[in-house]
């Protein structure tokens, strides 16, 4: 999996499988109505099937979205 903060300071997320020759998905805005900070870039953490993205929004508050393949990205939250 992969996470990255566009131009226009959105983060985006791919996924890959754990196969040779495994293909990546597209790479798909995680929350397309909230901007985040690029200076602080994003961390990844996955337990499982389970993925927790945090990021800085541009007000300085730390922001997360959690993932799971039943509901996929929650829209991120500072706090």
């Amino acid at each position: 999996m992969t996470v990255a903060v566009s131009a226009d300071g959105l983060l985006h997320a791919a996924f890959r499988p754990l196969v040779p020759g495994g293909e990546w998905t597209p790479l798909l805005a995680i929350d397309p109505y909230t901007a985040v900070s690029p200076a602080g870039g994003a961390t990844v953490i996955t337990q499982g099937d389970t993925v927790m993205v945090f990021a800085v929004l541009p007000d300085g508050r730390v922001c997360r979205s959690d993932y799971t393949p039943e509901r996929g990205w929650s829209p991120l939250m500072a706090g």
